[in-house]
């Protein structure tokens, strides 16, 4: 009796959800039929209600084979649809009685129920641990467990590259340190970064972004580990634009700060190959004429600046052929304005004889210079001075002039 119930109200459910997607008319005839086998000729063979209801049949009558066979087909001809799912679930409460552990396994399956839930008693002693191990996450035993994993500080996070003892790096690390430090304020980093420059196949000072963000104090230190960095652009570069003035300061209207950045590039050119004479030449220029309008003339720093091979047109020939002078000359030309924020140096003529002009007022002579600057530039600048400032002999120094330069000067 409870079987036919159950039978009956499974027809009544099949047939109510059937009708939403058909017609009335066969889910009536179907479930009102004396024989159902005569109302299932009436569907299309192959067609997806037919394999449904043929299965559905099946169930009411308990044909277990029939069914499994026509699930076959079904599934092999549409696939697993919802319909063919609602057919298994439909099996799988039939069978709960001849074969619990089977239903029950398919519902678990189909639910994705776990079951995994622990009964709680209140009161029970436990055995987990309650803190960790020390010893096991320890920086020391941390830093062990990542290098035994990667050759580099992969397994290291850039929060925790404090930590490391820096000199005791490996030089693959050491590399991948300096590659990844965003900051300078590192212990030791001069003795580090010149360690790495010496190690093979190091692309050189500037090629690492923490190199240009070291500071003077750091640069300094690299430069006096490994001198050959003096000869480097990069390491010049970098260190002229750690003594420049900040971003805050415009030089253009403070003399104070400029004047001190200048007296830093003079005093760091000084060190440098002649292979940068455009350089000093450019470092000497901005400080002769920032201290001629001071009405400062230093005839040391004004020496310095003429022994500089330079292509200018006063420039004595004999000097620029000694040794070789003219691969070195000075490019007055050439543009620091990207380090120094000074301009190029250009014509630099008119200063040189504003400064010869000054010495010239009291001095006997120009021998001093005749080495290295042409003896008739060297005349008529001399005669000139003594003429304007009137000292000495006018009829002397009138006589030292061709007349068309004479009535110039009148």
């Amino acid at each position: 009796m409870k079987r036919s119930i159950a039978v009956w109200a499974a027809c009544v459910t099949a047939c109510v959800s059937s009708a939403m997607a058909r017609e009335i008319g066969f889910v009536e005839d179907f479930g009102l039929a004396d024989d159902r086998k005569q109302a299932l000729s009436q569907l299309i063979p192959g067609t997806e209600d037919y394999y449904y209801y043929q299965c559905l049949q099946a169930q009411h009558t308990g044909a277990t084979n029939d069914l499994s066979a026509m699930l076959d087909l079904w599934i092999k001809r549409y696939g697993y649809t919802a319909r063919v799912k609602e057919i298994r679930n439909r099996q799988a409460l039939f069978d709960y009685e001849k074969d619990p552990a089977k239903s029950l396994g398919y519902i678990r399956t189909e639910l994705g129920l776990a079951f995994d839930h622990r009964r709680v008693i209140a009161d029970q002693k436990t055995d987990f641990p309650t803190r960790l191990d020390p010893a096991q996450i320890s920086m020391e035993a941390l830093t062990r467990s990542a290098f035994a994993r990667y050759n580099n500080l992969q397994g290291i996070e850039d929060v925790g590259l404090d930590s490391l003892a820096f000199p005791g790096l490996d030089p693959t690390r050491r590399r991948d340190l300096l590659s990844r430090l965003q900051r300078p304020d590192v212990p030791g980093l001069a003795k580090l970064v010149v360690d790495d420059l010496n190690y093979e196949h190091s692309g050189g000072f500037g090629s690492l972004p923490i190199h240009n963000q070291m500071l003077a104090p750091q640069l300094e230190e690299c430069a006096r580990l490994m001198p050959a960095l003096m000869d480097t652009a990069n390491y010049i570069n970098a260190a002229i634009a750690k003594f420049a003035p900040s971003d805050d300061v415009d030089m253009r209207f403070d003399p104070k700060e400029k004047k001190a950045f200048i007296d830093r590039l003079v005093t760091f050119t000084r060190q440098l190959a002649p292979a940068y004479n455009s350089l000093k030449a450019h470092a000497l220029y901005q400080l002769l004429d920032l201290n001629r309008r001071d009405g400062k003339y230093d005839p040391d720093l004004f020496m310095e600046y003429v022994k500089l091979p330079r292509n200018v047109g006063y420039i004595n020939p004999d000097f620029m052929n000694l040794g070789d002078n003219r691969n070195r000359a000075a490019d007055l030309n050439a543009s620091f304005q990207n380090i120094t924020r000074l301009p190029p140096v250009g014509v630099d003529e008119p200063l040189v004889r504003d400064y010869l002009g000054h010495f010239f007022v009291a001095a006997p002579d120009y021998t001093a210079y005749v080495k290295y600057i042409r003896d008739d530039y060297l005349k008529d600048v001399f005669v000139e001075t003594k003429i304007v400032n009137g000292v000495g002999d006018m009829e002397q120094w009138y006589s030292m002039l061709p007349p068309s330069r004479y009535q110039a000067l009148k």
